[in-house]
């Protein structure tokens, strides 16, 4: 049987900006915890912030959606190779994504003008599964991933 203790924990980041610094600090495994750890004071501490902060945000009745104005978007190659929906971006270039992993993955920040043009609905949160043929013929799998107002890409 498997039994990966700990597979499905999540992990929490932190980001706290106050007088021009940034400092986040991320925790894996909240849930576990073990209360006889020398530092469970800082676990028990960060497991009350994530109840906090979960408070916080049940107690907003409608959040509004969120507009992402840009997304990072990964092209890998697809295989195996089947056919996609035409290349959606004629003023972009494949060499306009930036290589990563010996060439089999692409990326760059797309804006949401870019990703309208794919005419995809309610994809505010990402979207993964749309193979494009790319400009040189060869089919990518099109991942999106929406970017925060404070992420470059």
């Amino acid at each position: 049987s498997y039994r990966a203790r700990g597979a499905d924990y999540f992990t929490y980041t932190f980001t706290l900006r106050a007088g021009g610094l940034d400092k986040s600090v991320s925790a894996f495994g909240l849930e576990a915890g073990d209360p006889a750890a020398s530092d469970a004071p800082t676990w028990a501490a960060l497991r009350t912030l994530v109840g906090v902060v979960s408070a916080e945000a049940a107690a907003i009745q409608s959040p509004p959606v969120y507009a992402p104005e840009a997304y990072l978007g990964r092209l890998s190659l697809h295989v195996p190779e089947a056919a996609g929906v035409p290349w959606p971006w004629p003023s972009l270039r494949l060499e306009d994504f930036t290589p990563l992993r010996a060439n089999v993955a692409r990326e760059r920040r797309l804006s949401a003008a870019d990703v309208a043009v794919l005419g995809i609905p309610n994809i505010e949160g990402g979207f993964d599964g749309l193979v494009v043929s790319g400009p040189d013929g060869r089919p990518y799998d099109l991942r999106l991933r929406p970017l925060l107002p404070d992420e470059a890409s």
